[in-house]
């Protein structure tokens, strides 16, 4: 169908509409390709899920508001990618192992469900381990943590504002925030120690609680999630920017 090969381009409008903070336009794009995709196909397309992932990461991030629970919503979404990737009889071991990615990721960044979400992952790894043409994107999802947001819904307001400086590319960066810490077998940040700051001291107590609440998908070993210890957390930012209290 001519419209699902417009799919790509569709999807690229309307993550410019959201990163230029047309959000209604946004939520109505997203809408929009949803009803043509299932009007054009079916509604076990596969062209849905990668329209599935983009919109349901802005509904449990708050970035576009959809109904009273935007979370619950993706959530929905999430679970319908996990049963497209199933039924449908063109997907591959890829599609259904990102969607139960996608779902376990949920699991974590929304609500803190570690057991479950570790669940996801396993049955991912080994979808994507009964075939060796499978090897490398299994170690590309696995091999390592990964952080999923580092703009986390309810983090301290200090750091939001570090955070976004730290993100501008017209400003030399000539400050840094190193955090070491370890990750245990669910993903979960402990033994957190703030290994260099700017201003000294000033941000370790709020560097703790923020990286206690940094979201991440755990590295794998030997066929299982697993812990990893010596991790670092760099933030560099323009201190000339930043008020200090």
């Amino acid at each position: 169908d001519d419209y699902l090969k417009q799919v790509p381009a569709q999807l690229s409008r309307a993550t410019m509409l959201v990163d230029t903070n047309k959000l209604i336009d946004a939520k109505l794009a997203y809408r929009r390709m949803i009803n043509n995709i299932e009007s054009a196909d079916s509604r076990r397309s596969l062209a849905l899920l990668p329209v599935i992932y983009s919109f349901a990461d802005l509904l449990q991030n708050r970035r576009i508001a959809d109904g009273v629970d935007g979370d619950e919503l993706a959530h929905r979404f999430l679970r319908r990618a996990v049963l497209i990737a199933r039924k449908n009889e063109d997907a591959t071991p890829l599609h259904l192992a990102d969607a139960y990615i996608a779902l376990a990721d949920y699991y974590i960044t929304s609500k803190r469900d570690y057991e479950k979400a570790s669940r996801f992952y396993v049955r991912a790894w080994d979808v994507l381990s009964e075939d060796e043409q499978y090897l490398a994107a299994r170690a590309k999802r696995f091999d390592k943590p990964t952080l999923l947001n580092p703009a986390p819904n309810g983090m301290p307001p200090a750091m939001r504002r570090v955070l976004m400086l730290s993100m501008r590319d017209d400003d030399e960066k000539d400050a840094r925030l190193v955090t070491k810490f370890d990750l245990d077998e669910l993903g979960r940040p402990y033994n957190i120690v703030v290994a260099e700051g700017d201003p000294a001291g000033y941000y370790d107590p709020i560097l703790v609680r923020y990286v206690q609440m940094l979201p991440f998908r755990p590295g794998f070993a030997g066929g299982q999630p697993s812990a990893f210890e010596d991790q670092a957390y760099v933030i560099e930012y323009p201190s000339a920017e930043l008020t200090v209290d």
